[in-house]
């Protein structure tokens, strides 16, 4: 899966207030067109917006990666050696 930049964004939104379908906007960014449903899920009121977009995908990928298991307890005991 690619991650859409922001001027990619910027593009759908264009494209879908011209009235393009997914598939041309598809083509057009050189993106499967499953790339951009998955996209336009991002903006659950119906309308496509390009800031809560990539706000949405800012704060998906801030969740990635392996989660700390690093607790108070520990880190106290960490910190007092």
């Amino acid at each position: 899966m690619s991650i859409l930049t922001y001027k990619e964004r910027v593009v759908i939104a264009t494209l879908l207030k011209e009235g393009k379908s997914k598939s041309y906007i598809a083509e057009t960014l050189d993106v499967y067109p499953s790339r951009i449903t998955y996209e336009l899920k991002r903006c659950p009121d119906g309308e496509y917006d390009a800031d809560i977009a990539e706000a949405n995908a800012s704060k998906n990928l801030s969740k990635r990666g392996r989660k700390v298991a690093l607790t108070d307890r520990l880190n106290n005991f960490i910190s007092i050696r």
